[in-house]
C-alpha cells in the first residue's frame, strides 16, 4: 500500500506541469514606413523593418561617421534585455547601418513615437526625424 501510494504522489507531483499554460511568444517590434526628414537629412522606411534608404547630410554623416548622400541601409531598435514591445519609446537603442558602418545610438524615449525617430548624436545632441 506504502509503494502505491508513493508511486501516485511521484505521478501526481510529475504530472502538474503538464497542463501549465504555453509562455507567451515575445511581442515582434513595431515596423516603420515611408519618410521622415530632419536635420540629419532623410530616411526612407520600407514595409519590411529592415530596409532604409538614408540621404544624410555632411555634417550628420561627420557626426556619426555613415556615409554621406544617399546609401541603402538597415535598422534597428533594441529592447533593454529580456524585453521586446511594440512600443517605439520603450526601446533603448536604435542603430543605422550603411556603407559598412553601424552606428547604435541611445534611442530619447522621450520624443521617439510612431510618427517621430529620435535618438542621442554621441556628444548628447537629440536628433529628431518627423514623418512627412
Amino acid at each position: 500500500m506504502r509503494r502505491l501510494l508513493s508511486a501516485a504522489l511521484l505521478l501526481t507531483v510529475l504530472c502538474t506541469g503538464c497542463g501549465a499554460a504555453p509562455a507567451r511568444p515575445a511581442a515582434e517590434p513595431p515596423v516603420l514606413t515611408g519618410a521622415f526628414a530632419g536635420p540629419g537629412g532623410t530616411l526612407v522606411f520600407s514595409s519590411d523593418g529592415v530596409s532604409v534608404t538614408m540621404t544624410l547630410t555632411g555634417s550628420f554623416a561627420a557626426a556619426t561617421g555613415l556615409p554621406e548622400g544617399e546609401s541603402a541601409g538597415q535598422y534597428a531598435y533594441a529592447w533593454p534585455e529580456g524585453e521586446r514591445s511594440r512600443d517605439f519609446e520603450r526601446a533603448s537603442h536604435f542603430s543605422l547601418t550603411a556603407g559598412g558602418v553601424t552606428v547604435t545610438f541611445a534611442n530619447d524615449t522621450a520624443a521617439t513615437d510612431g510618427d517621430t525617430v529620435a535618438f542621442f548624436l554621441p556628444e548628447g545632441e537629440s536628433v529628431q526625424f518627423k514623418r512627412q
